[in-house]
């Protein structure tokens, strides 16, 4: 079971007070719906919920406090920022029924190294960076590990079933694709003979003008043969 991290929030009255007033004074602007609640305009403090967001993202528990005392589990959502400052302009967090499982995408970490890579001069190829699983919202893992000291020769692959995960945990993205590779790294002579086929090629194509040029030629070597 994962750790809950906690948030705090306070109920909105909406006619009190503009979202922009709102946030020159630090808040956030947010809006929870879900399971079993109405939705409910409350504000987030900023600098929290960033420190929130960083450690969560969007598919860890997060416990909602507001000011009533009353207790949310939720996921957060969807995050709005401003296009080019960045900071925070809204979001969205849903609450979970805790007994029934959520689908959501968990990021993958590589960790380790691979012998592939740092002695054969290999190089690593990440397919994906992230799953997709089905589990109770208290079992949601923050991030999966990928062990890449197993990409020892060019032939080997982690594969998404060989991503370890807990009990509670149903992995829905397809074992069978890959999620890391050690590509062999390519000769001169090997780029030279991929490049020599794309320059004869590149040699072979002429202009409209010279194409109309050698039709005309032609035609007047058919004609000079006919004369004769």
């Amino acid at each position: 079971m994962s750790q809950t991290i906690e948030l705090k929030g306070q109920k909105r009255e909406l006619k009190t007070q503009t979202n922009d007033s709102l946030r020159k004074k630090g808040l956030a602007p947010a809006i929870l719906y879900g399971a079993g609640i109405a939705s409910l305009s409350i504000t987030l403090n900023v600098k929290e919920f960033e420190k929130v967001f960083k450690e969560a993202g969007t598919n860890s528990l997060v416990n909602l406090m507001l000011d009533d005392d009353a207790q949310h589990p939720v996921l957060i959502h969807e995050v709005f920022r401003h296009p080019v400052t960045e900071s925070i302009q809204h979001a969205d967090l849903y609450q979970v029924n805790l007994k029934e499982t959520v689908t959501t995408s968990v990021p993958l970490a590589f960790i380790g190294e691979s012998f592939a890579v740092k002695d054969l001069s290999g190089v690593l190829v990440k397919n994906i960076h992230e799953i997709e699983i089905e589990a109770l919202p208290t079992d949601l893992p923050h991030q999966l590990e990928v062990d890449l000291s197993k990409l020892k020769t060019f032939q080997d692959r982690i594969l998404v079933s060989d991503i370890l995960v807990s009990s509670g945990v149903k992995v829905l993205t397809s074992g069978d694709e890959i999620v890391a590779l050690a590509s062999e790294p390519m000769s001169q002579e090997e780029i030279e003979a991929m490049e020599k086929p794309a320059e004869e090629a590149l040699g072979e194509i002429k202009t409209e003008k010279e194409v109309k040029k050698a039709e005309e030629e032609s035609k007047k070597s058919q004609e000079a043969e006919i004369e004769k």
